[in-house]
């Protein structure tokens, strides 16, 4: 499939920035077994659900993303997270699924950490959005 036009990644990307105040950026691996496109789905769904339980105000968004080799996950995430919720972030995640990187996003490059999480987004489809981010009005693939 090909990738989506500069114009809807720049929709998309302004869509994003409107929507929440990102302060992380997160990639999830799945480096304990190989996973189809719902696999990869199904598990940031699961990831999403048990961190919200310690964490509601968590908000996430993931695109899907084909690597090399396997499926991987690009995250924002907000609002701000002390030490023991980045922690928990990570944990959650590598204990089940992989390897996952959180970085806090510096003033400033905004905009571009979120044109990279979405760089290889083709459709909708590839985008994991919870529907507490989403109005009724959007059609996104939301799962919570």
């Amino acid at each position: 499939m090909p990738k989506a036009s500069s114009q809807y990644k720049e929709s998309l990307v302004g869509w994003l920035l409107a929507m929440q105040d990102w302060e992380y950026f997160l990639t999830a691996t799945f480096a304990k077994e190989e996973v189809t496109y719902s696999g990869a789905q199904k598990r940031f769904w699961k990831w999403l659900t048990q961190c919200q339980r310690s964490m509601p105000r968590l908000r996430a968004f993931a695109a899907i993303e084909h690597g090399i080799e396997l499926w991987h996950l690009h995250i924002l995430v907000a609002p701000e997270l002390n030490d023991l919720q980045r922690h928990t972030l990570e944990r959650a995640w590598s204990r089940h699924y992989g390897h996952m990187d959180v970085e806090r996003i510096r003033p400033g490059t905004v905009h571009r950490v979120v044109s990279y999480a979405v760089k290889d987004v083709r459709s909708a489809s590839d985008l994991l959005l919870p529907r507490s981010l989403v109005s009724p009005s959007h059609k996104h693939n939301s799962g919570t």
